[in-house]
């Protein structure tokens, strides 16, 4: 997911053309997405379901699964482009992974008490 937020924000107008704006040609989910038509969601299918097989996760549905980990960072991410989290962008991608981690920890096969 650090890749996806150092492209984001090294690229902010690609960032916002490829998942912003209403394109014909954009693959959308559940279809095209759980067929693995995109390969970069791929890469985030492929993870979700081998922690899910580790029983990293909880078992559920892996493109459900990956698909709300890319909507919380695509959300963080088109918030601070938007100038809604106004931070330097070190203190972001802070920000940006802290949350991730609440999430997946939110969604792990086992509660810890360190959450």
């Amino acid at each position: 997911m650090l890749g996806y937020l150092d492209y984001a924000l090294d690229h902010p107008q690609i960032f916002r053309y490829m998942f912003s704006s209403h394109r014909a040609d954009a693959f959308a989910f559940p279809h095209d997405l759980k067929e693995s038509k995109s390969p970069t969601f791929n890469i985030l299918l492929g993870v979700v379901s081998e922690l899910m097989e580790r029983q990293v996760l909880r078992t559920d549905d892996v493109a459900e699964t990956a698909l709300t980990i890319w909507a919380h960072a695509h959300g963080l991410i088109t918030l601070y482009l938007s100038g809604r989290i106004a931070a330097p962008r070190a203190t972001f991608q802070k920000l940006y992974m802290r949350s991730l981690d609440r999430l997946v920890h939110g969604i792990a096969a086992r509660a810890t008490n360190n959450c």
